[in-house]
């Protein structure tokens, strides 16, 4: 089986941006509202990886790193917002 390999380009790098900000944006907001616009943000992130990255079966650190970010903010955003919305201001 050969190893799929496709360079860095600055699509990919801010690509990466995009999904830091978000979580971090997710971490800074505790409104119920805000919060569900920053997830469907991270939605949007999630989606925009399949357009920008070439592969899934990419072996670049860079694939892996965004794919696994995305996720992970989109669980932790989901979590979130089971919390806030469960407790009563």
């Amino acid at each position: 089986m050969t190893k799929i390999y496709y360079p860095v380009n600055v699509a990919k790098i801010v690509m990466i941006l995009f999904n830091l900000a978000i979580l971090v944006a997710g971490l800074a907001v505790h409104d119920a509202l805000w919060l569900s616009g920053v997830f469907f943000c991270g939605l949007i992130g999630v989606q925009s990886h399949f357009t920008v990255f070439e592969d899934t079966r990419d072996t670049n650190w860079v694939n892996r790193l965004d794919i696994w970010l995305s996720l992970l903010t989109l669980l932790f955003l989901l979590c979130k917002f089971f919390v806030v919305t469960a407790v009563p201001a």
